[in-house]
Parts: C-alpha cells; structure tokens; sequence
C-alpha cells in the first residue's frame, strides 16, 4: 500500500500518454530502478526483487482490498503493470493507471512521510491515517483504543503513549500544511480540543478530525 502511494506520486513527475478503451487511462515508461532511487530503499538486487513483485501484484488488482471506502475501492484500477529487461540489459516498468486514480488526491497528502526508515509502530500509526484518509468522508474518525487493542496483550504503558504520540505528530503536521481543520472532537467526552494543544492524555478512545476542503467556485 505504501508503495503504491509512492508510486502514485512518483508517476506524476513523468511524462505520459493517454490512451481511451472504456475509460481514460495513463501510460508510463521508466527504469525500475529509479523508481528504486525514488523510495530510498537501498539500491541492491533484492530490492530489485522485491519491487518487480510489487507491480505484479499491481497488475492482479489485489492491492485495493486494503483501502476502506467503497467507491475508492471501485476507483483503483492498474489494467497493466509489466517489467522487462531491455536489451540494454535495463530493468523497465510499463504502467497503465487509470485517469480517476492518477488525478486522485488523497494519496499525495502523504509523500513525505515515507521517505525515512520508519518504525514499525511509526509504519503501522501511518497505515491507520492513510486508511482513515481513503474515506471520501471529510470526518476521520480514528478509534485509538481499538487500534492499542489489535496490539499484542504485552503492550505497556511507555509504548502506549508513544503510540498515541506518533498519532497526535503526524497530524499535527497535516494542521501545519492546511489539511485538517483547526478543531478536534474527542468521544466519549464529546468535548473539542484545538489541533495544535493535543496531548496523549486526549486520546483515550476515539479522536474525530475533520479534513479541510478548498471548495472554488467558477
């Protein structure tokens, strides 16, 4: 999943052409191994691996069991994803995406979380955002201790409020960057609390943020 939201916005930085069947859809060239580069994985040949079976499970379409919205599941759609080595003994990836998920944003809020080594509580708080985010719904409602509870029963208190830190940095950071609104409704206690004076003792079951929209009117 993470990889694809890379992919995502890699692909945007590239040239492109389209091409029509029953829908509209994009078709990109490019070396694997840029693609590589662009992930900041380390460049060796079992990354190379590895990323040659990511885009075969992209072109089975598995990849969107893993968003929640149903429209949105509906919307990713990769007909084609192929790698083959040229006869300059180049490893290349031919995509086709379809225009609705080229043009898709939500994906795009994220691209610079990614590229760092990450924790696995760090990896596993941002898969809980990015889902949450899959929602067409300007209302995220995260249940955090649901979430503390698909953990192990060895959980203890010191990685708990970690946890709950991971949640409150990284939205604090989508505040900064205009993405979220500036209040947040906290449950059971139904009380709001500004994004920017969140603390791990807010988040005690439920936290509801709500996603800012720019709507324009031509």
């Amino acid at each position: 999943m993470i990889t694809l939201l890379q992919l995502l916005v890699y692909v945007r930085t590239l040239d492109y052409q389209t091409k029509t069947l029953t829908s509209s859809f994009r078709q990109f060239r490019f070396p694997l191994r840029d693609f590589l580069n662009y992930t900041s994985k380390t460049s060796n040949q079992h990354q190379l691996i590895k990323l040659k079976e990511f885009f075969n499970v992209l072109s089975q379409n598995l990849v969107i069991e893993c968003f929640t919205d149903k429209s949105y599941m509906m919307l990713v759609t990769i007909p084609e994803s192929r790698v083959y080595e040229s006869k300059q003994n180049i490893w290349l990836v031919n995509l086709w995406i379809a225009e609705e998920l080229s043009d898709y944003l939500h994906p795009f809020i994220f691209s610079d979380f990614f590229n760092k080594k990450l924790t696995m509580d760090e990896f596993q708080v941002l898969f809980e955002i990015v889902k949450i985010f899959s929602s067409s719904n300007i209302r995220k409602e995260f249940n955090i201790q649901e979430f503390l509870d698909s953990y192990p029963s060895t959980l203890n208190s010191k990685r708990k409020k970690t946890i709950k830190e991971y949640f409150i940095r990284y939205i604090k950071v989508l505040h900064e960057q205009q993405k979220l609104q500036n209040q947040a409704l906290l449950l059971p206690s139904n009380h709001t609390c500004n994004i920017n004076q969140l603390n791990s003792t807010h988040l005690y079951q439920t936290l509801i943020i709500f996603e800012s929209i720019d709507i324009i009117f031509s």
